[in-house]
């Protein structure tokens, strides 16, 4: 898999919060609100681009943005270990949409939450096939 598509699994590899589980996800979750609540304010993301830049060596955010391996959307962390610098802007349009994929296929209980992140932190480019959505 080409590099610009999936972050470095050493420095990555994707994290999730304990609020969010299988029992409650429908009610947290899949709560419209659910990732504009999770999403911290602004100075904690500015900090943690900047200390992603850093640790992984790049220039400005120019072709890159900050992204959340596991999806807030997923009961993904707000931890360095579940951010990295995708690709701006074609992978990061890929991402979305494989995010939202899987999001409404948990949502719709046709995949389970756990697998979901576990897929999507493992390998975001085949998640959709890995999990069964078309």
């Amino acid at each position: 898999m080409p590099p610009d598509q999936y972050p470095i699994w050493l420095c990555v590899p994707g994290m999730v919060t304990s609020g969010v589980n299988e029992s409650n996800y429908p009610t947290t979750g899949c709560d419209p609100a659910y990732e504009r609540r999770m999403r911290p304010p602004t100075s904690e993301l500015e900090e943690a681009t900047r200390r992603v830049r850093e640790e992984f060596r790049l220039g400005p955010p120019v072709h890159w943005r900050l992204d959340w391996l596991v999806p807030l959307s997923l009961g993904g962390a707000n931890d360095l270990r579940n951010l990295w610098p995708i690709p701006w802007p074609e992978t990061a349009a890929r991402k979305k949409k494989v995010d939202q994929d899987i999001f409404r296929a948990v949502c719709a209980g046709t995949v389970n939450l756990t697998a979901a992140q576990g897929v999507i932190a493992g390998n975001w480019v085949f998640a959709e096939q890995s999990l069964g959505i078309d």
